[in-house]
């Protein structure tokens, strides 16, 4: 797996929030630091998909995501420091949610839930808010 960034610039409004970036990302743990800011949620959520880019491209094993669409989503994913949208979710439901927007069926998603929540030793907290874990 390889994950490309080349010239990446995002602006929200008058703001440049990502300016010409480029990286390249191959297997390895990877931390991504700086100031309040800096444009670290933003290059996140555009590598993501989640904010339309500007300029730039982000390719995936040399194919930008754009192309791929779902079957990229299906190899990345992001979670945000910051989870408020999702707290009064129970666990599954939250899990179940995040499975159907990787495009897993509903079937596959649940036994997957209940073979991963067993390995991590949070099956028994499987109907708790997400807030409250």
């Amino acid at each position: 797996m390889k994950l490309e960034i080349r010239n990446l610039t995002k602006d929200f409004g008058t703001v440049r929030a990502l300016n010409d970036f480029s990286m390249v990302f191959e297997p390895g743990i990877y931390g991504i630091l700086g100031a309040n800011g800096a444009g670290k949620s933003t290059m996140i959520n555009l590598i993501t998909d989640n904010v339309a880019r500007q300029e730039g491209e982000i390719l995936y094993d040399g194919t930008d995501i754009l192309k791929l669409g779902a079957k990229f989503r299906k190899d990345i994913g992001y979670m945000p420091q910051q989870q408020g949208f999702y707290e009064d979710f129970s666990a599954r439901a939250f899990l179940q949610y995040m499975a159907s927007v990787k495009g897993l069926k509903r079937k596959d998603a649940n036994r997957q839930i209940d073979e991963l929540l067993e390995i991590v030793n949070l099956k028994q907290h499987v109907n708790k808010k997400v807030g409250g874990l």
